[in-house]
């Protein structure tokens, strides 16, 4: 007689545990793999966190992503590009050793700047395009999605350049805001936008579209005359009069070259558009940008005509203001900053910006974030958490970056709103003369003189 067979009782609380061991182990060999490739650099070595960050890191997103499947692309905001790349199986096998080679030694070396080609597909167009790999953070280089340069071949150009960048969405969308800032001052702005890449048609990731600086970047702006260049010297492109810009541009890098020195204002006025500069280096502070005035990171643009140079903003890393002096900002680049007479232009600019002008920038974001927002959420890093002021979680970040700010003015207004203010005649001279411990200008406005006794009455300029 046969006996009736006996259901096993399954427990739900056994599953999730089994289940959870499974993937634990998965995320065990995943990371022993990292581990026992991945180059620790001297940067690593400071503490063992630093050592252990970037495998766990890298792990993490590929898993965030890997569960996450292709992109919802359903109700695309009207005329959004998605940006199709296909591939030869040989150059997506070079793309993908590019990726695993950044991630494993922590940086770009000649092998990963190697260029691969492709073909590009958006608004209905066709391009043959060469692929470079851009930025060397975990969260360029996660695989399927890395952030490219793109460079069109054949004369051929896309919104006006031949150069662009794609990146991922949460990197440059802060910069956003100093980006409408800066072109309210009249500085020179690249061009971006928001898109979607896609390879071999399938839609992965939400991206940034952000223009290379190059010549083009001057003829969209209607100033095609200048020359680009960074701040290490390097041109990028060469203008109408390069030989009259190269005496320019020795100047400036020279400057940018000895962060410890002082820049006289004499000599700034001679070589810098300082009505621009001054924008330049208050929304470079107010944004708390940690790199300063560091050389590498800057990018300038050598008017022929004036002859003058200005700077453009491009890679803020956004912070606390209260931060800076243990940031880069104190030792990059601050011999702008140590004279006087500059410094007094610098703070009225950042006053300004402090006090009239963080409702127009956070306008600007509500405006970004509610075309754009429900699409970065169904982007598969909205739901990995960065570090910094806005930082976090991404889908906290509009709210974080408007207490940011805010606590930015607020502390930028207290710091250059001091009444401290001395006087002195000098008889020798006839003069009378004053002096602050505050920082930021000061203007007197009256003086009301009582049984030989001077009163100042003076306001921040």
């Amino acid at each position: 007689m046969s006996r009736t067979p006996q259901k096993i009782a399954v427990r739900p609380l056994h599953a999730l545990a089994w289940l959870a061991a499974i993937a634990a182990v998965l995320v065990a060999i995943d990371l022993a793999e990292r581990f026992a490739f991945y180059e620790i650099r001297e940067r690593d070595t400071s503490s063992f966190a630093r050592m252990v960050r970037r495998p766990i890191k890298d792990t993490g997103m590929a898993l965030v992503h890997g569960l996450a499947g292709d992109l919802d692309v359903s109700d695309l905001p009207e005329g959004m590009p998605v940006f199709d790349f296909s591939l030869k199986p040989q150059d997506a096998e070079a793309l993908l050793a590019h990726l695993t080679r950044v991630r494993v030694i922590g940086t770009h070396d000649e092998f990963s700047r190697t260029a691969i080609p492709a073909r590009m597909r958006v608004d209905g167009e066709s391009y043959d395009v060469r692929l470079k790999l851009r930025g060397r953070q975990h969260y360029h280089v996660v695989p399927p999605r890395p952030s490219l340069r793109v460079s069109l071949r054949r004369g051929r150009s896309y919104r006006g350049t031949k150069d662009f960048n794609l990146i991922e969405p949460f990197d440059k969308t802060t910069d956003q805001v100093f980006l409408w800032e800066a072109k309210e001052h009249g500085l020179i702005s690249w061009d971006s936008t928001m898109g979607v890449l896609a390879i071999a048609g399938r839609p992965l990731a939400v991206v940034q579209y952000v223009e290379q600086v190059r010549s083009e970047t001057g003829a969209n702006a209607v100033r095609p005359e200048g020359t680009f260049f960074r701040g290490t010297g390097e041109l990028y492109s060469e203008g109408m009069d390069p030989k009259r810009c190269g005496a320019l541009i020795e100047r400036v890098t020279g400057w940018l070259a000895d962060p410890n020195s002082i820049v006289p204002f004499e000599p700034m006025q001679e070589v810098l558009d300082l009505e621009r500069f001054r924008w330049f280096t208050a929304l470079t502070e107010f944004s708390g940008d940690g790199h300063g005035f560091a050389n590498f990171n800057m990018k300038a643009y050598c008017d022929p005509v004036s002859p003058r140079v200005e700077f453009l903003i491009w890679d803020t890393r956004f912070g606390r203001w209260e931060s800076l002096p243990t940031s880069q900002f104190a030792e990059q680049g601050t011999q702008f900053l140590r004279g006087d007479r500059y410094r007094t232009l610098h703070d009225e600019a950042l006053y300004t910006l402090a006090l009239d002008r963080v409702e127009p920038m956070l306008e600007r974001m509500r405006t970004f974030y509610a075309a754009y927002g429900a699409l970065m959420a169904r982007d598969p890093f909205q739901r990995f958490p960065r570090g910094g002021p806005d930082g976090g979680f991404m889908s906290a970040r509009p709210a974080k970056l408007e207490r940011t700010l805010r606590a930015k003015a607020e502390a930028i207004r207290a710091t250059l709103e001091g009444e401290q203010l001395q006087w002195w005649v000098d008889p020798a001279r006839r003069e009378l003369l004053f002096a602050t411990t505050d920082r930021g200008a000061k203007r007197v406005e009256a003086l009301l003189l009582r049984s030989g006794s001077v009163d100042a009455e003076h306001r921040l300029r």
